[in-house]
């Protein structure tokens, strides 16, 4: 009687281990069918506000800030030296300032792979370029920019580059939104 017993003990046990399996089973394939991310958002969402807006309206007050205080010198203002330099200063942020917002525009309307590419080549050329115009302007204003401090400055800004190509590459949102693309239906 008790084998008999200790066999429908096991039975039961055995069927509420697979009752537990299946629903362990569903779950893991519910969640396994679950969508992923697609479209602007996320951390994407802040890319392309980072490259539209905060990059270069921060590129605009730095420099900004850093030519105010020779403003007040009327002296400096007629020199043509001065004249030169802080307007190639400005022509070489502005350049850059305009291939990171067309870079940032390009992620939010073109839903293709040549804008990550274009997005990752502008993150690349605008972190070093912005960087040492805005250390050179320093120095030609300020003239107070030692070298640990700039190869800080330009370290930096290479990370954040490296940081945002690591992730234009390796995220399962900009795959999804950029790289698969359903096929046109109607075609």
């Amino acid at each position: 009687m008790t084998m008999f017993v200790n066999c429908a003990k096991l039975a039961e046990h055995q069927s509420r281990v697979e009752v537990w399996q299946t629903d362990e089973l569903a779950l893991a394939k519910r969640m396994s069918t679950r969508a992923e991310p697609v479209g602007i958002g996320g951390w994407l969402a802040l890319l392309v506000v980072w490259m539209v807006v905060l990059r270069p309206v921060a590129g605009v007050y730095m420099l900004n800030q850093l030519q105010a205080g020779s403003l007040a010198d009327p002296i400096i203002i007629e020199n043509s030296s001065w004249l030169i330099n802080t307007s190639t200063f400005w022509i070489i942020f502005l350049f850059v300032a305009a291939l990171s917002i067309y870079g940032g525009l390009r992620l939010w309307r073109d839903r293709s792979p040549a804008a990550v590419t274009t997005a990752i080549v502008i993150q690349w050329i605008y972190s070093p370029v912005a960087a040492v115009d805005l250390l050179i302007a320093r120095e030609f204003l300020e003239g107070q920019v030692t070298w640990p401090n700039a190869v800080t400055t330009v370290g930096i800004n290479l990370a954040i580059a490296a940081v945002w190509t690591a992730y234009l590459k390796r995220s399962r949102r900009v795959r999804k939104t950029y790289f698969e693309q359903p096929a046109c239906q109607g075609t």
